[in-house]
């Protein structure tokens, strides 16, 4: 007997005729979209520009392919997603809407941040050892990269 997944609950996909999908565009803010553009009542219009649409498709992919998860459990297939693809539109924003999810914390400079990490990292390396980095968010890998390099 298969386990009632949370996304089996009702979605009151009827009431809304519009998407916007902006391009701050992590798993845990875009990983249900195929789904809910396939598998709900949901007829409206979705909006990403260029870019997020392309990383969409490549994001959401590799989390079909590498997901542990039973064919009877996926939300959603790699099929769902291409046909999800068709469904999105992609326009060219006009404003900006920002969001800070540490807006009321008070973080050390930039420049004192990087020093510290190339600095740990240099350290490690020094040693011969091994330094595994792991990142979250799309983007950040080729940052810190950089960082490291200059």
């Amino acid at each position: 007997m298969a386990t009632k997944r949370k996304c089996d609950a009702t979605v009151p996909a009827e009431e809304s005729d519009q998407l916007l999908i902006r391009p701050l565009f992590h798993l845990d803010h875009c990983g249900a979209l195929p789904w809910f553009l396939q598998k709900t009542s949901f007829k409206g219009r979705t909006f990403m520009t260029h870019a997020t649409k392309a990383i969409y498709r490549w994001l959401l992919s590799d989390y079909v392919k590498v997901s542990n998860i039973s064919a009877d459990d996926m939300l959603y297939t790699e099929t769902d997603l291409e046909e999800s693809m068709e469904k999105i539109e992609t326009i060219n924003f006009h404003e900006v809407k920002e969001e800070s999810t540490y807006g009321t914390h008070i973080h050390e400079k930039r420049e004192e941040r990087e020093s510290r990490f190339c600095n740990t990292v240099q350290d490690i390396v020094n040693r011969e050892g091994r330094c595994l980095i792991p990142v979250f968010a799309l983007g950040r890998a080729q940052e810190l990269l950089l960082i490291l390099g200059e």
